[in-house]
C-alpha cells in the first residue's frame, strides 16, 4: 500500500510530539510504561525516516515539492536536532534530497532553521553525522545566494575550517566542497572564508595526500581567490605559489587545471604577483 507524502508526514510529526511528551512525562514521572513506549516510538520515527528516503523521488521534483509541501522540512530539521542512534544521518540525507538543486525547496530548508541544525552536527563525532553536514551545507550553498549567505552567517565557515584537517572518513573533503561552493558567491563570502583562516587548511590539504580532498581544496581555491584580492594575498602569504606550480606542471588532469586556475587568479590584475607565478615556473598566460 503506497502512503502519500502528507501521509509519512503526519506519521513522523505524531512520532515526534509522542517522544517529547514522553520526555516530559518520564522527567515528571508522570509514567512507569516509559522504557516500551520509548522503543515503541523510536521505531516508528526510525521507520518514518526509512519510508521518507525510500519515497523521495531523487530525480523528480514534483515529488519533492510535494513533501515540502507536506510540512516535512521543518519536522526533518527537529530530529536532526533532537534525535537518537543514527536518526540524525537519515535526517540529513532526506533533507539533502529534498532541498538539492531547487530555490523554493532550497528556501523552505533555510526557513525551517537547517543551516544551524547542520552546522552544530559538524562537531559531532558520532557515526557520520559530520561528513553528511558538511556535505548538505555545501548543496544548500551551491544552490543559491541565500543558501550561500545562510551559511556564512550562520557560523559554517570555521566550523568546516577546522573540519579540513579531520583524518575520519570523508570529513575533510566534504567541507572543502562546502568552502568551494560559498566561495562561488559575492566577496562577503569569499572574505568570510578568508578570514576565517580557509586558505593555509586547504593548502594543507592540497598537500596532504587526500586525493579527493586535494581535488576540492583546490576547486574552492580557485573560488575564493576568483577576482578576490584577500584570497590571492592569503593565497601568496600562505607559500602556496610553488605547490600550485608543481601541481600546475603535474600529468594528472583535474588537479592541473584547478592549479593552473588558482595561479591564473593569483596573477590577474597584478604586475607583482604575476612574476611571482612566473619565477616559480608557470606561465600564466
Amino acid at each position: 500500500m503506497t502512503t502519500s507524502p502528507q501521509e509519512t508526514v503526519n506519521q513522523l510529526k505524531y512520532a515526534l510530539r509522542a517522544r517529547l511528551i514522553l520526555r516530559w512525562a518520564t522527567m515528571s514521572k508522570h509514567t512507569k510504561y516509559s522504557k516500551h513506549l520509548t522503543n515503541e516510538i523510536d521505531i516508528k520515527i526510525k521507520t518514518g525516516l526509512y519510508k521518507l528516503l525510500s519515497n523521495i523521488p531523487s530525480g523528480e521534483t514534483d515529488g519533492r515539492t510535494a513533501y515540502v509541501s507536506a510540512g516535512v522540512v521543518p519536522v526533518i530539521v527537529e530530529l536532526m536536532s533532537l534525535s537518537k542512534d543514527n536518526e540524525a544521518e537519515l535526517a540529513i540525507l532526506a533533507l539533502r534530497n529534498i532541498g538539492s538543486g531547487n530555490y523554493i525547496r532550497n528556501l523552505a530548508c533555510l526557513e525551517a532553521g537547517a543551516v544551524p541544525a547542520l552546522v552544530r552536527l559538524l562537531s559531532s563525532r558520532k557515526g557520520s553525522e559530520a561528513e553528511k553536514a558538511a556535505g548538505t551545507l555545501g548543496n544548500i550553498a551551491w544552490c543559491d545566494a541565500a543558501g550561500k549567505a545562510a551559511c556564512v552567517s550562520g557560523g559554517a565557515v570555521p566550523a568546516l575550517v577546522a573540519m579540513l584537517s579531520s583524518s575520519k572518513g570523508n570529513e575533510a573533503q566534504e567541507a572543502a566542497r562546502a568552502l568551494g561552493s560559498m566561495a562561488t558567491g559575492d566577496d562577503t563570502c569569499k572574505a568570510a572564508c578568508v578570514s576565517g583562516g580557509a586558505v593555509p587548511a586547504l593548502v594543507s590539504l592540497m598537500s596532504s595526500g587526500n586525493s579527493l580532498g586535494g581535488l576540492n581544496a583546490l576547486w574552492a581555491l580557485a573560488n575564493i581567490t576568483k577576482d578576490n584580492n584577500g584570497g590571492k594575498t592569503a593565497c601568496v602569504d600562505t607559500g602556496a605559489v610553488p605547490a600550485l606550480v608543481f601541481i600546475a606542471l603535474s600529468p594528472v588532469g583535474g588537479y592541473k587545471v584547478c592549479a593552473k586556475e588558482v595561479l591564473t587568479n593569483i596573477a590577474k590584475h597584478s604586475p607583482e604577483y604575476r612574476q611571482l607565478v612566473i619565477d616559480a615556473g608557470f606561465n600564466p598566460s
